[in-house]
């Protein structure tokens, strides 16, 4: 089976700043993500606290970064 998972970064604001559609995955499968710290339409973000939330259908997971140039 193949589960629809999404990888979303968020602002301190609760902004959405860049949005990744991991598609149908395997569950257990591995999957490398590399932010270039740019938003949606490529435009670098400022430095600060995100947000990564990372959804599948078992559950959401929620972890705090810090962006600094």
């Amino acid at each position: 089976d193949r589960e629809s998972a999404s990888l979303k970064i968020y602002d301190v604001l609760g902004r959405e700043v860049r949005d990744f559609d991991l598609g149908a995955t395997s569950p257990g499968g591995s999957t490398d993500i590399v932010w270039s710290g740019t938003d949606q339409n490529g435009i670098p973000v400022n430095s600060g606290v995100y947000f990564v939330v990372f959804r599948t259908a078992i559950g959401v997971q929620t972890l705090k970064l810090m962006m600094l140039k």
